[in-house]
């Protein structure tokens, strides 16, 4: 800054000096509310990455693509409760695309993919696991079929244009109730 000579220049120049520090600090806020926001979005991206990876590590140690946390909360119900994993399977589980028809697996999974998440209970086990997911705060919602120990027969076979004929369901006790289904 030039020299100042007079008071009417001195008192200008600490006009300018204020008006100038006040920028400053201003700018110095604004930068330092950037740098919290910045750092509050990293730390939002590194708890995501951090669930992809665990999910992604899931996915290659298992034959199935059901969610983690999905299998996670059946594992937790089933300590809890005194079950086998296998006494609660996912729909999912349990139907596959036959491999003659592997050009339709994508569409469906698509078509099935809220089904394939269900929960199958066998009927006498079905107040048990009612009541547990009922008394527990989930943070998800758990969609849960009760499975009777028999089921009717259905009207025969789906015609072989129907996505419900490219597939294939394990064979176990709830093979009636899947295939009706």
């Amino acid at each position: 800054m030039d020299p100042v000579r007079t008071a009417e220049q001195f008192a200008a120049r600490q006009r300018q000096i204020t008006a100038a520090a006040a920028a400053v600090s201003d700018e110095q806020a604004d930068s330092q509310n950037r740098l919290t926001e910045a750092a509050v979005e990293a730390k939002s991206r590194d708890a995501e990455a951090a669930e992809l990876n665990a999910e992604l590590r899931s996915l290659q140690s298992r034959q199935t693509s059901i969610p983690k946390r999905s299998l996670d909360l059946r594992r937790t119900l089933c300590e809890q409760l005194g079950l086998a994993e296998t006494d609660l399977p996912f729909a999912g589980e349990l139907i596959q695309v036959r491999p003659e028809e592997s050009d339709w697996e994508g569409a469906a999974e698509r078509v099935l993919h809220s089904f394939a998440l269900s929960i199958l209970v066998p009927d006498h086990e079905y107040p048990a696991v009612s009541d547990w997911i009922n008394d527990h705060h989930l943070g998800t919602r758990v969609v849960y079929y009760r499975v009777p120990a028999s089921v009717a027969a259905g009207p025969g076979g789906p015609p072989g244009h129907l996505l419900a004929a490219k597939l294939e369901i394990k064979d176990g006790p709830f093979y009636p109730w899947l295939e009706r289904e």
